[in-house]
């Protein structure tokens, strides 16, 4: 068999209502120089059997491993393990791509050797496929960008493909990050590569009950933990880690706080502005935030209200 271009590795679990969907976006890729690798993880669902009937179908184009469960970072690992490609393209069983994603790809990495890694902008899809607002992927995240990236991130991973050398030098998924393994190994990436946004609508991020990010208390805590990870790797390696660490802290409990004021959780609000205060006492906008924290849930609901009717009324004048 030859060598394909690229390896399209994509983890499943209990997908049986998307990852047909997922798999017929990347057969239909304008440019064909490249394998499909579809770890099912100790799928519960028919997930397996969708997978063995197109991989019957497509052989050599699809590959199936099947596995217990471990996890989408060590499921992304084995199928790139089992990847022959020189080039790695993500996807998740549940995202969709533009029939012309892997090529603009392609074409950047071979036209552009120093970069490690490329990324597109796209849209995010709800559970129908409908297309409801674009990533806003920024321009911060390009070129030599570690001391951003390492605060944030706002990279989807179904969007991404990487140099397999590149995984070779700073290596895979840390299996022990339950979420955030992506930024993590993106991070590793940018500090020894620069990495590249195609702005075009190529990728399709699908939102809906299963993503691991509506499930907003174990995020947080994941998010905090791959911070903390970074701290503890770059600690004597990068100079101004510890300036850094508290930038990355303060945006994750600055934007939790926000999110669990909207939601009316006001406990852990106050707890999330509360730290951020902490780190950057400066911003003013987080005392207004944490005055509204003190406030209840009756009180914020009918100030919220006001506010609706004054701006459809501005709106209508």
């Amino acid at each position: 068999m030859n060598t394909p271009a690229i390896s399209v590795v994509i983890p499943a679990y209990n997908a049986e209502r998307t990852v047909a969907e997922t798999l017929d976006s990347v057969l239909a890729q304008n440019m064909q120089d490249f394998e499909i690798i579809v770890v099912n993880d100790g799928s519960r669902d028919a997930t397996g059997a969708i997978l063995d009937f197109y991989a019957e179908r497509h052989p050599g184009k699809v590959r199936v491993i099947h596995q217990e469960n471990t996890g989408q970072a060590r499921a992304r690992n084995n199928g790139i393990a089992a990847a022959r490609g020189r080039y790695i393209a993500f996807n998740d069983a549940d995202d969709i791509w533009a029939p012309e994603k892997l090529e603009r790809q392609l074409r950047f990495l071979e036209d552009n050797p120093e970069y490690g890694l490329c990324y597109t902008e796209g849209m995010t899809i709800d559970e129908k496929g409908r297309e409801k607002e674009p990533f806003g992927a920024t321009r911060e995240f390009t070129g030599r960008c570690f001391e951003i990236l390492i605060t944030r991130n706002n990279i989807i991973g179904s969007s991404v493909m990487v140099r397999r050398a590149v995984l070779d030098d700073v290596g895979v998924f840390n299996p022990e990050l339950r979420a955030c393994e992506n930024w993590e190994l993106w991070t590793r990436i940018a500090r020894k590569y620069p990495i590249a946004c195609i702005d075009e609508k190529l990728s399709f991020y699908r939102q809906h009950g299963g993503n691991m990010s509506k499930d907003i208390d174990r995020m947080r805590e994941n998010r905090i933990a791959a911070i903390q990870h970074n701290r503890r790797q770059y600690d004597g390696v990068v100079p101004n880690i510890e300036s850094l660490t508290r930038n990355a802290l303060y945006l994750a409990y600055r934007g939790f706080g926000g999110v669990y004021l909207g939601r009316l959780e006001l406990a852990k609000a106050r707890r999330d502005i509360g730290r951020a205060i902490l780190l950057k006492p400066w911003v003013l906008r987080n005392y207004l935030w944490y005055l509204q924290c003190l406030m209840g849930p009756g009180l914020l609901r009918a100030l919220r209200s006001l506010k609706r009717r004054a701006l459809a009324a501005r709106a209508g004048a």
